[in-house]
């Protein structure tokens, strides 16, 4: 039989064909599959360059704005993935992750209520996805509505209930608002699912101390210096709670240490105001 009269099977040649569009979509789309793949290897300069020429190309170019911006975020440029994160929804309105992305940078540049209108309609498209409440109750909690912040948090819980940072938060928001029971139960349950997280042990010892179990503070501050041995503010905690039980010179070589930390983080506002704390109960 000749060659022009030869038939390919037909399961032959439809594997063929889904191989050669594979393989075309692939190198379609190459610019933003090997920039995710970079991206989540940490490799986020290469990933920028991979997204911009996905961009230049306009190929997939919402996703690829989108992913810039977070990588752009990763690396402190929140100018420059905010600008990303907008170009995205300009093409994909209907996307949560660019406005959660957009907050994201909002937030670190201390634009909360412009963070929560980006939140709100992050949770408007998809209400199901515990990080947006989680970070919506953040920018609350630094604007000071505290009790509204608690309200995200308790969602955030529902949707994840094994999230130890929205407990943390939650803690925190009830401390605001005096509720240290409720906090200590919150920082209880942090505990629970991540018994090395230092925060926990730090909010649930000025949670005590506040309630006037200083002996249980000071318990909750040893247990964080002991996972955490440079951290400086446990050290300074430590010192407040000493002196309330007449430990002077114990505090004092807390607050010291603390000092010393905070030197050497070039935390000088901090260092500052603890060398005139050390002084004052010198003098007293």
């Amino acid at each position: 039989m000749s060659a022009s009269k030869a038939k390919l099977n037909p399961y032959i040649a439809s594997t063929i064909a889904i191989a050669c569009g594979v393989g075309a979509l692939v190198s379609l789309y190459s610019h933003t599959i090997f920039g995710s793949f970079k991206f989540f290897q940490g490799d986020t300069q290469a990933a920028i360059a991979d997204f911009t020429q996905a961009i230049d190309l306009k190929i997939n170019d919402d996703y690829a704005y989108c992913m810039r911006g977070y990588a752009r975020l990763k690396l402190g440029n929140n100018q420059g993935a905010i600008a990303d994160f907008t170009q995205a929804i300009q093409r994909k309105p209907d996307d949560n992750s660019s406005y959660s992305g957009r907050s994201y940078a909002l937030h670190d540049m201390h634009k909360f209520k412009e963070a929560i209108v980006d939140l709100n309609q992050a949770i408007q498209i998809n209400p199901n996805r515990a990080s947006d409440f989680y970070h919506r109750g953040m920018n609350r909690a630094d604007l000071g509505d505290y009790r509204r912040a608690i309200e995200d948090y308790d969602r955030a819980i529902v949707l994840k209930p094994n999230d130890v940072s929205a407990y943390q938060l939650r803690a925190f928001s009830k401390l605001r608002l005096e509720d240290k029971q409720g906090a200590i139960a919150d920082y209880d349950r942090a505990m629970q699912l991540e018994p090395t997280h230092v925060v926990s042990y730090l909010g649930r010892g000025i949670a005590r101390h506040h309630l006037g179990d200083v002996r249980g503070a000071i318990v909750d501050f040893d247990r964080a210096i002991k996972i955490a041995p440079n951290d400086a503010f446990a050290y300074y905690l430590r010192g407040e709670a000493l002196i309330k039980i007449a430990r002077k010179q114990s505090a004092i070589e807390n607050y010291e240490r603390s000092a010393q930390l905070y030197l050497k983080q070039a935390k000088t506002v901090e260092y500052q105001k603890i060398v005139e704390r050390i002084a004052k109960l010198k003098r007293s």
